[in-house]
């Protein structure tokens, strides 16, 4: 029984971060056991297969080959895997050469762990949550950014251009915005330090 209001910056969904980035669903074997992100990263995993086919979004399970080059390279992957084994990481395997050249020839021939990890369209699976969110009663509201934030005792009242949204609870999902938008309502203790990377195809 909850009225939810979805506000976004820009003239159409996944125009930010939602779009570029890899589209790889992550493992959780690269990421510092009990953080937040160790647990959220384990919690995504378990869900997004089944959340991305009951909303028909493309994807695929394809697995996840990390290669070492060298025997420090080698020393690295048992921690890895003994880190993805702590955060809940499941199908974290050693394999050896034979199966390395099997499943990617041109990887290497030391040694590797294959990880069940896969790829996903990041822009579809934003839209489709944002259409199954309105299908259920939320509405939608573009070229609605958040310019300001009053936080009052019991509630917050939201700036846009488009008016002002009065909310008792607010998820910030800003993206590379989250700590301007979390600063807009006092001081943030995060800071978004963003990087760029490009890929081979």
């Amino acid at each position: 029984r909850l009225r939810l209001v979805l506000l976004e910056r820009r003239s159409d969904l996944a125009e930010g971060v939602s779009k570029g980035n890899s589209g790889v669903i992550h493992a959780g074997f690269n990421v510092r056991p009990g953080s937040l992100k160790a647990r959220m990263n384990a919690a995504g995993l378990r869900a997004i297969y089944g959340l991305a086919s009951g909303l028909g979004v493309p994807h695929r399970k394809t697995g996840k080959l990390v290669v070492a080059f060298d025997e420090d390279g080698r020393r690295h992957l048992e921690v890895l895997r003994a880190q993805g084994e702590r955060n809940g990481t499941p199908g974290l395997d050693i394999v050896g050469a034979a199966a390395i050249r099997y499943l990617e020839p041109e990887a290497g021939r030391l040694g590797s762990f294959f990880a069940l990890a896969g790829i996903i369209s990041p822009y579809e699976f934003t839209i489709a949550l944002a259409e199954n969110a309105w299908r259920n009663g939320a509405e939608v509201r573009l070229e609605s950014g958040v310019t300001a934030a009053d936080c009052r005792p019991d509630r917050f009242i939201l700036e846009t251009p488009a008016g002002p949204v009065s909310a008792r609870w607010v998820v910030n999902c800003a993206g590379l915005q989250a700590d301007e938008v979390a600063g807009l309502a006092g001081p943030a203790d995060f800071r978004i330090r963003p990087f760029k990377g490009e890929y081979l195809v």
